[in-house]
């Protein structure tokens, strides 16, 4: 027998899964070379190595019939074989048999998956919705690669030829194996039964016994070799054995179904050869599986053949593939987070900076103190310079250490998206990811891309948490500008912020953490006391200042030394010091003509940065004023960057170069988006400070300078006047101008003079103007959470009063007959402005309404109201006498999370004791992380006797992640004993995300003796991600002689990619219990390769005496033995497969 060729892994390029050995013998049965097996370093799959044509393949197969094993045995199996290119699913379905047309699908024939329409070759059945009409499906998955596609392509141009090349290599196997003849021929037609869709199977593992009669006659065939059909496969997790299924799928043009396909496609592009067995139905037949299996493997090959190698070699890695798609899910590359670090280094002077990283305490943070450094300065004074020259350095230390990671994130007042903290941390993760992603990352985005859903902040919180807790390099994260992250839209993201910087800096001792700020109160109130190097830098930076100031006369100003020193000397000398006061200075100095020029600017140097814009703003010609202050307004107020093609637009200039050249430099700034694409925006923070007055201050105010309102209205007008002239010169704000002229119009209306606004939004709303009103949504529906399928689309009366606008309302309004029927999200009118908190227009409806009850859903209005809500329920309740507060409007107002003790107050004071107190609603108290504790006080101190506080009342409790550890408290001083602490009620607590430490020390603390600790919550709190490791010191401590540490407590600490080496080394560390560490805690511990080396080397440490020595080592292969003591004492780990065994031996001086 001819030598097998031992070839290595990366030389491997095409991977065939066969869901079945019997699907996998064919395959293997056509190679033309067989290879020798390698060695796998952290695989647990079996593969068989050969060649088919001029192509390298590995072939393995699934332990379970389904698409998420599936999925697991093509992601293991491209661990070790990195360079495979592409992957075929190849192995048996049940045909979806048509009675028409040329789809007649027999038993034996190949169906081979191709995109059609919308969806990808194969749809996942699993992923479609139930509806009265039968099953919808949503879930298409990827097209194949090129070199893939293109040769399915002459395959199916030649479909005569390739059959007949199927039928040869069916006879070629038949030549190789004699002995499997059985297997490999026809079973002939009158084996291929059709059974009518009434007749089910009557029983045992064959048709033997079912009665042919009740077959369907279909026309001969004039050969028996396979026909191949090309189209959409089904893949699902259940069986498909009922013909109302199979019906189902022959209306959606499904060919065939099988269970694995779409588990291997959600891992990576494939396509699917399936050889049809049976048809789907009850009437299952095995004697036809070898043979369909065979046909599937025999179109493989031929497929192979026709493959050039070159092509394969051209087609990009799966895992480059894989890893690429998912970065461009988590922050596409248009989230340009390096631009502005870009244009900081670029207009930096030399030298700047250079006193900061040779400062001992900048020194100490960076190089061995981690913690929290904050730089803090006010405006202009050239924090975010310096902040360039940080993320450099640290950028430079990393390059030439690769145990350093750096990640960087600008926040800026003129764009709403680097205010996003979604965004940010998006942006933030992707840098922080290398190649391999980290497994957190891949499981976010395989968790959300099955359910078709966007992840949490929650979700990225703890995705990045996670990843840093495990990432063992040091890591420095850079903030910028904390304090521009103040929108008037998401003030609630600055909160969410600052808690997040405090989070982290308590969370990742080894985190080393860097923001800059202006020292505003609520700043100082958050991080003062946990940074351990707050810096205020505006003194130290003049030497900063001089440089630039002489670097840039040097550079710039062409006129003799002697001047030059003079020009410098004062510049320096003035109390007003900051980088931008000195940058526009200089500007000014510049741009002189002559000696006359430059002394008139000598003599007129402004004290202050503010007197300098003033300057700026006077020299502006009176024929360009008006335009200048339109383009300010834009630029003060906008929710996102403007183009200079935009904004020359809106203002009606020319050429889009004269925005800069009639505002100057000084005001504005140009930034390169792309190649194509210029954005401009205010050039500093401080000229909007410098801009920006308080609404009333206008009468005394230069032509400069107004209210952010009047700017909003401005917009707010122009926005409009696009939307009702879509071809107009405004076209090129379109889009803007249909996200978020509500939110200027909004703010517009608040100045006393509006008639004009008002004018164009009642244009917009006008029937005549329809037209305009539909292209305004189908560019963005303010109704977003409007779902098409359930709900219909509002007229214009829903969407004036959904934004509040009471005018428009008034002059649309006919009669209450326009608030029946269904409409968006809220069902009409009424309940729209509501929920939107709209006071004015919910009391004008509700007076021109007879019967106002029944078009109001009070339950919704209680759960979602999210403005006003005190005053939208008292107005409802006055208007509309016999108002039924029930109990489900009780349980909503609640758990609601904005209003929710307004809410409640007021119905408890109105309802009296006809608003129940049921126990849902109690749990909706218990569980409302905004309100909860207020609410539940209030609940006890009006209606004790109605408040039942039973065991789900404290588990809701005890998983309140803002204050679950108060509510906790006030309920056992409420109840006491009576209080029953279940085991619900404890897994709770310890799930209770980054807090639940502090309800177990609660409960341990006053209710420890009553309680006892079950397997299931040790396993809980050794998986906590969040704080495992405080909730297993508490339960040890207090409750450690009452449960066992077992086998499965073990695996969950050690599977715990956050804080599972302390949680584990708390565990080893008890006294006085014997507990084994097993092949399947070193098993978790490992995590197929990934696993934390210092758990590992714990572990083997500790309980080194349970480990066997290498002669009673029970392994299938020497290459399998992956402990291996070294000569210091220390361990280097690898991967533990299935045959090694672990006991405990009584001496274990032999391996140590």
């Amino acid at each position: 027998m001819k030598p097998r060729r031992r070839l290595q892994h990366d030389n491997y390029t095409v991977a065939i899964l066969c869901p079945m050995a019997v699907e996998l013998t064919p395959v293997i049965d056509l190679f033309d070379e067989h290879h020798e097996n390698l060695s796998l370093s952290r695989d647990q799959n079996a593969y068989s190595l050969g060649k088919m044509g001029q192509h390298n393949v590995v072939v393995t197969t699934v332990w379970k019939i389904s698409t998420i094993p599936a999925s697991i045995a093509i992601t293991q199996l491209l661990n070790d074989f990195g360079k495979i290119r592409f992957v075929l699913l190849v192995g048996v379905a049940g045909g979806i048999p048509y009675e028409a047309g040329n789809r007649d699908i027999r038993l034996g024939d190949v169906v081979v998956s191709e995109a059609r329409g919308r969806f990808g070759g194969v749809v996942q059945l699993d992923l479609g919705k139930s509806t009265e009409d039968g099953f919808v499906r949503t879930g298409h998955l990827d097209s194949v690669p090129r070199a893939l596609a293109s040769n399915v392509e002459q395959l199916k141009a030649y479909l005569s030829s390739a059959e007949n090349l199927i039928s040869r290599h069916l006879n070629e196997l038949l030549r190789k194996y004699p002995n499997k003849k059985k297997e490999y021929c026809h079973p002939g037609p009158e084996f291929d039964h059709l059974f009518k869709a009434s007749y089910h199977h009557t029983g045992g593992e064959t048709c033997g016994n079912c009665d042919t009669a009740q077959t369907i006659r279909r026309r001969q065939r004039n050969r028996l070799g396979p026909k191949i059909h090309y189209g959409t496969i089904g893949s699902s997790n259940a069986v498909v054995e009922t013909v109302k299924t199979r019906h189902q799928l022959q209306d959606q043009e499904i060919l065939c179904v099988e269970m694995e396909a779409a588990g291997v496609m959600e891992a990576f592009p494939c396509l699917v050869i399936r050889g049809i067995s049976d048809y789907a139905d009850s009437h299952k037949n095995k004697d036809w599986q070898a043979y369909a299996a065979a046909t599937a493997a025999a179109y493989t090959k031929e497929l192979l053949l026709r493959i050039p190698p070159v092509s394969v070699k051209h087609t990009q890695d799966i895992t480059d593939k894989k890893e690429i798609k998912i970065l461009e899910w988590l922050s596409p590359k248009d989230t340009n987070f390096s631009l502005l670090q870009n244009l900081s280094q670029q207009t930096r002077t030399p030298g700047t900076g250079q006193w900061l990283l040779k400062d001992a305490r900048y020194r100490q943070w960076r190089d061995s103190t981690p913690g929290l450094l904050w730089l803090y300065g006010a405006v202009g004074c050239g924090k975010t310079i310096l902040c360039s020259t940080i993320i450099n350095n640290l950028q430079l230390h990393a390059r030439l250490n690769p145990t350093k990671n750096v990640a960087y994130w600008y926040f800026r007042f003129d764009n709403s998206d680097s205010q996003d903290l979604s965004k940010m941390l998006r942006s933030i993760i992707r840098q922080l990811s290398c190649s391999p992603l980290p497994v957190e990352l891949r499981e976010l985005h395989d968790r959300h891309s099955r359910a078709g859903s966007d992840p949490s902040l929650d979700d990225l919180k703890a995705t990045l948490t996670q990843i840093l807790r495990i990432d063992d390099r040091n890591t420095y994260i850079v903030f910028d500008a904390l304090d521009e992250c103040s929108h008037a839209d998401n003030w609630r993201q600055r909160h969410q912020l600052l808690g997040y910087v405090k989070e982290l800096v308590s969370k990742l001792p080894k985190l080393h953490l860097l923001v800059t700020s202006r020292p505003e109160p609520d700043i100082i109130r958050e991080l003062g006391n946990i940074a351990n190097r707050p810096l205020d830098i505006e003194e130290l930076i003049n030497e900063d200042v001089r440089k630039h100031v002489e670097e840039a006369l040097n550079k710039h100003l062409r006129v003799d030394r002697q001047v030059k020193d003079r020009v410098g000397a004062k510049l320096l000398s003035q109390r007003e010091t900051r980088f931008r006061w000195a940058a526009l200075q200089l500007d000014r100095f510049i741009q002189c003509t002559s000696m006359a020029e430059l002394e008139m600017a000598f003599q007129t140097i402004p004290e202050t940065l503010e007197a300098s814009y003033e300057q700026t703003f006077e020299k502006i010609k009176d024929r360009h004023r008006e335009c200048v202050r339109r383009i300010m307004m834009w630029l003060a107020v906008s929710y996102q960057p403007l183009s200079v093609n935009q904004v020359a637009s809106i203002v009606g200039l020319i050429q889009p170069g004269f925005v800069v050249k009639i505002c100057t430099t000084q005001l504005v700034t140009i930034l390169d988006a792309n190649a194509t694409t210029q954005f401009v925006k205010l050039a500093h923070f401080s000229v909007k400070e410098f801009l920006i007055k308080k609404l009333g201050e206008e009468v005394h105010i230069p032509w400069y300078q107004f209210s952010s309102e009047l700017a909003n209205q401005h917009v707010a007008v122009t926005a409009i006047e696009a939307l009702l002239e879509p071809q107009s010169h405004l076209n090129l704000i379109h889009w803007y101008a249909a996200k978020y002229w509500p939110q200027h119009a909004t703010e517009g209306l608040l100045v006393e003079e509006r008639s004009k606004l008002e004018d164009r939004i009642n244009r917009l709303f006008h029937p005549k103007n329809e037209k305009e009103f539909q292209g305004w949504l189908n560019a963005h529906d303010p109704d977003k959470t409007r779902h098409s399928q359930n709900s219909n689309m509002g007229g214009s009366l829903y969407y004036a009063a959904l934004l509040g606008f009471d005018k428009v309302v008034h002059g649309l309004w006919a009669n209450e007959s326009q608030l029946y029927g269904s409409q968006g999200t809220h069902g009409n009118a009424l309940n729209a402005a509501a929920v939107c908190g709209n006071v004015e227009i919910v009391r004008w409806i509700l007076k021109r309404c007879q019967n106002p009850a029944k078009f109001i859903n009070l339950v919704a209005i209680a759960k979602l109201i999210r403005l006003n809500g005190k005053e939208i329920i008292e107005e409802l309740c006055m208007q509309v006498p016999g108002l039924r507060v029930s109990a489900a409007v009780i349980e909503a107002a609640a758990g609601n999370q904005l209003c929710g003790q307004d809410l409640m107050e007021l119905f408890l004071k109105k309802g009296g004791d006809q608003a129940p107190i049921t126990e849902d609603a109690v749990m909706a108290a218990a569980g409302n992380e905004e309100h909860g504790l207020r609410i539940m006080e209030l609940m006890l101190r009006e209606r004790r006797n109605q408040v039942v506080l039973t065991a789900y009342v404290v588990k809701a409790a005890a998983g309140n992640a803002d204050s679950g550890e108060e509510l906790i408290e006030m309920l056992l001083q409420e109840k006491g004993d009576q209080l029953h602490i279940t085991e619900d009620v404890l897994m709770a607590a310890i799930q209770n995300t980054y807090y639940g430490y502090l309800v177990m020390g609660v409960l341990l603390k006053k209710r420890g003796g009553e309680f006892n600790i079950t397997e299931e919550v040790a396993i809980a709190a050794a998986e906590n991600i969040y704080c495992g490791r405080e909730v297993m010191d508490m339960l040890l401590e207090v409750k450690g002689d009452d449960f066992d540490i077992t086998e499965d407590v073990l695996i969950a600490a050690a599977e715990n990619t956050v804080c599972g080496q302390e949680v584990m080394e708390i565990l080893l560390g008890v006294e006085g219990k014997y507990f084994d560490i097993t092949e399947n805690v070193l098993i978790a511990a490992d995590n197929e390769g990934r696993g934390d080396q210092g758990m590992m080397e714990m572990l083997l440490e500790k309980k080194r005496g349970q480990i066997c020595t290498p002669e009673d080592v029970d392994m299938t292969d020497a290459e399998d033995l992956q402990i291996i003591a070294g000569d210091d004492g220390s361990f280097r780990r690898g991967h533990f497969m299935g045959g090694v065994s672990y006991r405990p031996q009584a001496n274990t001086d032999g391996l140590f």
